[in-house]
Order: C-alpha cells, then structure tokens, then sequence
C-alpha cells in the first residue's frame, strides 16, 4: 500500500468503506456487519471488495468457517478505527454550535471559595451533565499563574488582578454582617458604609458572642 499517495486514496476509498470494513473485522464477518449497519449482506462483500481493489491488497482471508484479516487488512483495520474516532470527535465539536455544553471545564479558585465552589459546581452539572469538571483550589498566587498560562478556563478570586488585562464578572452579592454589641450606635442600622465602619470600634476584649446582634452593611 505504500506507492499509493493520498490523492489516490481520497479519490478511491470513502469512509462508508472504511466503516463496513471496521465493522466486519470487529463483528467477525460480513453478516453480522450487514446486521449491525442495516445493510445486505451482499453489499457489505462488495464495498470490502471494492476497498481491498483500490488499496491493491486482499484484505480478509477464509480460515475454516472464519474469516480474518491479512496483514494489509489489520493495517486498514486500525486506519478505520482511527478515522472514525476522530468522525466521533468531531461530531462532538460540531455540536458544541447546536447549544449542547458539553467537554471538560477547567476551573481554579483561591482557597476561601473551597466552602462554597462545590456547591454551585454541584448546581451546574446537574444542569449540564455532559460537562466533565476539573477544580484546583489553591492560593492567589499559583492562581495567577495559572491564570498567566491559560491552563484554566474559568478563575475566581476575590480581587481583580491589576496587573493583568483580564475579563472580571462579579457574580455573587456577598453581604457583609457586622457583629457587635446591642447598645452599638450602628445596630439597626441598614446599608452600613465603610467610612462609618471605619470610625467605630466594633470589636471588644470580651470573649464569646453572647448579647450581640447583626448588623447589615453595603460595603460589599
């Protein structure tokens, strides 16, 4: 087979050859391939035929009731398999244009999103059981270094790196609870902001978290 170029072969064998033949080898003969395609038995023999005469070189051989490929069919046998896993993968490409999320999602996140990352992870494959999650969790700066390297495609950190042109989507409204003291000037107060935060002092020497109450701010 080695004198035939590529024009050749892409002129003489098709892909229904090769996948006839593929499955006659796997299935052990001609029947059970012209069963498993839905084709007839006699044009499952002639497609093998016509593929053996444009590669030059007989592919099957009769041993007893059996037939086996020869030396060039195993050669073809595993050419078939190899094209067609690849007709499979990019089939699965393919359909990515059709709305189907699908493949491996790599995501890396800074460890204080360990507590609640697996949580919304667990949400989006439930409604996208195709995709094949990857989570490395780890600190800000191996974060950023994947994040230098494109070996994720998805970071979540808590702050924007500066020093990277990057694309940032808050995605979660995290609500900032102050605790402190019943008789606190700002308790019961709503949309606490940061400068008022910065002229009280919250936190006292006392131990234990008994009489205190919850107070809301918007600095977040």
């Amino acid at each position: 087979m080695g004198y035939l170029t590529a024009e050749n072969l892409i002129r003489h064998v098709t892909l229904r050859q090769m996948q006839i033949f593929e499955a006659v080898v796997r299935l052990g003969g001609c029947t059970r391939a012209a069963e498993a395609l839905h084709l007839t038995q006699p044009t499952v023999s002639m497609q093998v035929k016509k593929l053996g005469e444009a590669l030059g070189h007989p592919l099957l051989e009769q041993v007893g009731r059996h037939i086996h490929p020869t030396a060039a069919g195993l050669d073809v046998y595993a050419a078939a398999q190899d094209i067609l896993d690849k007709m499979v993968s990019l089939g699965d490409s393919a359909a990515r244009f059709d709305g189907v999320v699908k493949g491996t999602l790599c995501i890396a996140v800074i460890t204080t999103a360990k507590y609640f990352m697996p949580h919304m992870l667990g949400a989006f494959i439930a409604q996208y059981p195709q995709v094949e999650p990857r989570l490395t969790v780890t600190n800000r700066d191996k974060v950023l270094e994947r994040l230098k390297s494109k070996q994720d495609d998805l970071i979540i950190m808590g702050q924007v790196p500066r020093q990277l042109v990057v694309q940032a989507h808050p995605f979660i409204d995290n609500e900032l609870l102050v605790v402190a003291r019943p008789d606190h000037p700002l308790c019961g107060v709503d949309n606490i902001t940061l400068e008022q935060l910065s002229q009280q002092r919250l936190f006292g020497a006392r131990t234990g978290f008994r009489n205190t109450s919850v107070c809301r701010s918007a600095a977040c």
